[in-house]
């Protein structure tokens, strides 16, 4: 008895990824391996970009279905706020802010797949090109951490899955229907994880700090930029909390006296220091929970404006 397929609804909120494959195919473990490789590679690299985002999101995927018409497999993601694991939908506030993810996610590894990565400066090249666009896209206060290590494991499960395709063999990512995207089945990555730059995060929790302010803000939605006296370090303070909320608060009405280069800031600061093994390590996700001013007493007071 022969039975018609069934049309499949490509817009009931799944996301697929879909083998358009060849007649008479054989080694049909192939395409099993193919799809399972891709499927690794492009949830851990949108993974990735969702924590980059919004860290207190995590996102998981479930296997719904498989398809008729070539070989499918449909998945719907469920993504959770860290803090005990709740459930969100998709209209909820924490979703919002990373809303067009996936399209977005597979539109940038059309581009990066678009020629082979051979040596890791490309590499690292690509996670700097990454940063910038998700501050840009996301009006993020600052380009976040792209790391080297996780773009090295999504490039190099692309590359094994398209190695088991055949010539004119596609594989593609299908989000509401209208949205199909088709990567570069001739893609290569030729790196080795021992090419790999590796980045230690070192996280500080309510650290002192004594910082030069490089440029205070006194309106608007931009943020200071600082220089620590101790480390070194050169870096954008992302929020103001508690105590220094306040002082802000007050510094932006005109309360304070005006921070000129020659006052010293000491702070209470949590942040991310990320360590290349060689380079220059970068402070992230700077809070600042206390704040006092010591002023240069032998200077005039004026802004740095």
């Amino acid at each position: 008895m022969n039975i018609t397929p069934s049309a499949i609804d490509f817009n009931d909120g799944l996301s697929r990824v879909k083998i358009d494959y060849n007649d008479n195919r054989e080694k049909s473990h192939e395409l099993l391996l193919a799809a399972g490789y891709y499927l690794r590679a492009t949830e851990k690299f949108e993974s990735h970009l969702i924590e980059a985002i919004a860290p207190d999101l995590n996102v998981s995927y479930e296997y719904v279905k498989a398809e008729n018409a070539s070989l499918g497999i449909a998945r719907i993601k469920k993504y959770f706020h860290s803090v005990g694991q709740k459930i969100l939908q998709a209209s909820e506030k924490e979703c919002a802010q990373i809303r067009g993810i996936d399209s977005k996610s597979i539109e940038k590894l059309e581009q990066i797949t678009a020629s082979d990565v051979n040596d890791k400066d490309k590499l690292d090249n690509i996670c700097e090109d990454i940063s910038r666009w998700l501050q840009e896209e996301y009006d993020l206060s600052e380009a976040p951490f792209v790391d080297p290590l996780v773009l090295y494991e999504v490039l190099d499960d692309l590359t094994h899955s398209f190695s088991n395709l055949e010539q004119s063999e596609t594989i593609k990512t299908i989000i509401d229907g209208d949205n199909i995207y088709t990567l570069n089945a001739s893609f290569k990555s030729t790196l080795k994880r021992s090419d790999v730059r590796r980045v230690v995060v070192k996280p500080y929790k309510n650290s002192p700090d004594t910082l030069k302010v490089i440029a205070p803000i006194n309106e608007g939605k931009r943020k200071w930029v600082v220089k620590s006296t101790i480390t070194g370090d050169e870096y954008v303070i992302s929020s103001f909390e508690g105590e220094a909320a306040k002082w802000i608060e007050e510094y932006m009405h005109g309360i304070h006296l005006g921070i000129t280069s020659r006052d010293n800031v000491e702070v209470t600061v949590s942040y991310n220091r990320y360590e290349p093994v060689n380079g220059k390590p970068k402070v992230r996700d700077a809070i600042v929970s206390k704040l006092k001013v010591n002023y240069d007493s032998n200077a005039k007071q004026e802004t740095l404006f």
